[in-house]
């Protein structure tokens, strides 16, 4: 197109890919850089001046090109391992997690301050003593309006793991006072449950279940009355911490592999504990940052300008370096800066030995 035309007039747009080379300068394909809002492509000629001292105003006698350099400056938007590497001046690499249960890992907690586990995405965390807490069998006590005068007493190593109620009436009342003879109990677990058989009530302590014992005692005078009932709480054996009380896990502290120990844990400040909790498989990209030699490789530009004709440039071998930070937390939409730089390859490319741009349309 001739000018002067206002089709000529450009406002650009385009897509961008880079194949990164390996140590051998052997290309690894060709990738799409993703969503590139700036590339300003740049071209530097140096020059001395020879200055003319044949008169005063030492007027330019003559100039010459010293030296030539492309390179453009590029925004990259697009979080992806790789993109990343060419920002961090690193290298990609893969996290192989195997999946796997981890039980009793031992770690020391301290209150106000976080627990690292050696895995990530961990899920079903358990926390708990190194010694757990004996379980207990609490003491018999009336459960509503008692008309009896008679001693009723819980006793036992509870054996169960939940922490439960259990509830023990009287069926039928003994035939005289003093004696127990003719009296029955019955007993349930939780307010709801189902009262069991009745059970014939002696001296002799009488055993619910899981350990639970309760025993019956008159003294002269004394009798039970029909309807009588006396709870006993029962806890189990206490080896584990409490889920959000003693220690608190999110999302995002489990994708880390973290579990905060809060100031009003009951767990004591610098306590060893055990830790139980599940790995799922993963593989997790990583960029093993500053570790690059350098970052070579072939850079493609395919332009699809929203005005003014469509040029695809392509850039042979060119070096990138980062170029300003990387913003992990902000509240604008992120992105980081590289440039590129051409390197001479008149080897193969004789006639444009740094890059080329082809009008297509």
């Amino acid at each position: 197109m001739a000018t002067p035309s206002a089709k000529n007039l450009y406002i650009g747009s385009g897509q961008v890919f880079f194949d990164r080379f390996d140590d051998d300068e052997n290309r690894t394909g060709l990738r799409h850089l993703g969503n590139v809002p700036k590339f300003d492509l740049k071209t530097e000629v140096t020059k001395i001046e020879k200055k003319s001292s044949m008169d005063a105003a030492k007027s330019t006698y003559d100039e010459a090109v010293t030296e030539k350099k492309v390179s453009a400056d590029l925004t990259v938007e697009e979080f992806d391992p790789s993109n990343l590497a060419l920002a961090l001046y690193g290298t990609e690499g893969i996290i192989n997690q195997a999946a796997g249960t981890v039980a009793n890992e031992r770690q020391k907690a301290y209150k106000g301050r976080f627990i690292q586990l050696g895995a990530y995405n961990v899920s079903n965390v358990k926390v708990k003593r190194l010694t757990g807490l004996p379980s207990v069998v609490g003491a018999a006590a009336p459960f509503g309006t008692i008309t009896g005068d008679g001693t009723v007493t819980s006793s036992g190593t509870y054996t169960g793991n939940a922490v439960e109620d259990y509830y023990v009436t009287i069926s039928a009342a003994p035939t005289a006072p003093g004696d127990l003879a003719g009296c029955k109990m019955e007993w349930k677990k939780g307010l709801s449950g189902i009262y069991g058989v009745e059970t014939n009530v002696t001296t002799a302590a009488i055993t619910l279940e899981l350990g639970i014992r309760v025993t019956f005692h008159l003294d002269a005078a004394q009798t039970f009355a029909v309807g009588d009932t006396w709870k006993i709480p029962v806890s189990p054996t206490q080896t584990e911490y409490v889920a959000g009380k003693d220690f608190k896990t999110d999302n995002v502290l489990l994708r880390g592999g973290l579990i905060s120990i809060p100031e009003t844990s009951a767990i004591a400040d610098a306590t060893d504990v055990y830790i139980d909790y599940t790995v799922p498989e993963g593989k997790y990209p990583k960029i093993a940052t500053v570790t690059a030699k350098s970052i070579r490789g072939y850079l493609l530009f395919l332009g699809d300008p929203s005005k003014g004709s469509a040029y695809n440039g392509e850039f042979w071998k060119v070096t990138i370096t980062p170029n300003g930070n990387i913003p992990l937390i902000g509240t604008e939409y992120a992105g980081f800066d590289i440039t590129v730089t051409c390197l001479d390859d008149k080897e193969n490319h004789p006639d444009e030995p740094l890059h080329r741009l082809v009008k297509l349309n």
